[in-house]
């Protein structure tokens, strides 16, 4: 009796020492627990789950993001379009290409009031919706740059509005755009004075 004694006093000293101490009625620690209590895995496995929840969130949120971007490219592409396709704005163009064409534009301006109104809003929506960043401004700007520069300077500047009967004010955001779209296309170099190093 005495050695069986000495044996169980001997391992549950072993038990201590290694922090494998357990109610005996459950039976030995199984081997999955490697050598780690349940508290401890059921603490990693809570940081696991929230780490995956992170994760998942931060994909949602770039594919929230990703379309957006989809989207804003979408109606940016569909409001350049609407220069080309939209069927009234395409009857003004004609009618003012004719016009210009045939010589009966210039000193009859204010004709074709209607026409170049329609034209310029169109522009001045577009140029609202870039501000407003609806639109894309260097998708907008690959498509409409030319059309916005010739427009803005056959129409509101250099006495024009005069002779059409319209006011620039009217038109404030197609007027900046054209300013800022001129002002990026500037070059930036500019000549200066070079200094020499001294043994030159």
């Amino acid at each position: 009796m005495a050695s069986i004694h000495h044996t169980v006093v001997r391992h549950f000293h072993y038990a201590v020492s290694n922090h494998r101490v357990h109610d005996p009625s459950v039976g030995p620690l199984p081997d999955l627990l490697w050598g780690h209590s349940p508290e401890f895995w059921i603490a990693a496995g809570t940081a696991a789950l929230a780490a995956a929840t992170v994760l998942l969130i931060f994909i949602g949120l770039r594919q929230v993001s990703a379309t957006k971007w989809e989207n804003r490219q979408w109606e940016t592409l569909k409001a350049c379009d609407r220069y080309t396709f939209d069927p009234i704005l395409d009857s003004c163009l004609r009618t003012l290409r004719d016009a210009k064409a045939y010589g009966a534009f210039d000193g009859h301006e204010r004709e074709f009031r209607l026409e170049i109104t329609t034209v310029l809003n169109c522009l001045e929506g577009i140029a609202v919706g870039i501000y407003q960043g609806v639109y894309i401004e260097d998708l907008a700007r690959d498509h409409l740059q030319e059309v916005v520069t010739d427009h803005v300077s056959e129409y509101l500047k250099d006495g024009a509005p005069r002779r059409i009967d319209l006011s620039v004010g009217a038109f404030p955001y197609v007027s900046a755009l054209n300013e800022r779209w001129t002002e990026i296309a500037r070059p930036r170099f500019s000549k200066r004075k070079w200094r020499f190093l001294p043994w030159q």
